[in-house]
C-alpha cells in the first residue's frame, strides 16, 4: 500500500465543495473519492445545489467567494438544512483572517489553510463526519 495516499473515508458521504478556484474543485473531488462530491464555483450555485439535491453530509467552503462570504453562505445553508451546523469545513488562503463568527456557538466549524495536504483534508472531514451530532436545544 502506498503510504503517500490519504487514508480512505468510510462509506460514501455526500460532500459539497464550494470554491471559485476550478483547479481546487478538481483536486478536492479527486482527493475525496469514494465520497459523492458535488462542486459549486459560487455561493449562489452552492445554495441552488443545497435546495434541490438530496441532503449533503458535509460542506467544504471557501471563506471568500466572489458573491458571498463563507459565513453568510453558512447561515443560509443552515437555514435550508439545520443539520449542517456542525458539518461545515471552511478553507482559506488568507492566514490573517480569524475564523468566522457564526453567532450560533458552532464550535464544530473548522478552518483549513490553503494550500492543504489531501491527508489533512481527509482527516478534518473524517473528524466532522464521525463527531456525534450536537444535542438539540430544549
Amino acid at each position: 500500500m502506498d503510504d503517500s495516499l490519504p487514508p480512505p473515508l468510510v462509506g460514501s458521504p455526500r460532500i459539497l465543495v464550494v470554491d471559485d478556484e476550478l483547479a481546487l474543485l478538481r483536486i478536492c473531488a479527486r482527493a475525496l473519492r469514494p465520497c459523492v462530491v458535488e462542486v459549486a464555483s459560487s455561493g449562489a450555485l452552492a445554495l441552488a445545489r443545497l435546495a434541490t439535491l438530496p441532503a449533503f453530509d458535509l460542506v467544504l467552503c471557501d471563506l471568500h467567494l466572489p458573491d458571498f462570504y463563507g459565513r453568510d453562505l453558512y447561515r443560509r445553508a443552515c437555514a435550508l438544512a439545520p443539520e449542517l451546523r456542525s458539518r461545515f469545513l471552511f478553507m482559506t488562503g488568507d492566514r490573517t483572517t480569524p475564523p468566522p463568527d457564526l453567532d450560533d456557538n458552532s464550535a464544530a466549524v473548522r478552518v483549513l489553510s490553503k494550500p492543504f495536504d489531501p491527508t489533512v483534508l481527509r482527516a478534518a472531514i473524517h473528524d466532522l463526519l464521525n463527531r456525534p451530532p450536537p444535542l438539540a436545544e430544549s
